[in-house]
């Protein structure tokens, strides 16, 4: 075993331990990425009433 064996080893292991701007699954890493998912849902939009009926009521 040489050092880059070492080296490789200890990267995967620690890498899949930290959660950061990174990490695809947390929410810093979400919101750095732009994407949304269960840890990030999207806002609910709003449902607009039209002029007519408001008028109606």
């Amino acid at each position: 075993m040489d050092l880059t064996d070492i080296f490789s080893k200890f990267v995967i292991t620690t890498n899949s331990i930290i959660m950061g701007k990174g990490d695809k699954k947390s929410r810093r890493g979400k919101i750095n990425n732009g994407s949304y998912g269960k840890r990030r849902p999207k806002k609910a939009s709003k449902s607009y009433v039209t002029s007519e009926e408001k008028s109606k009521k």
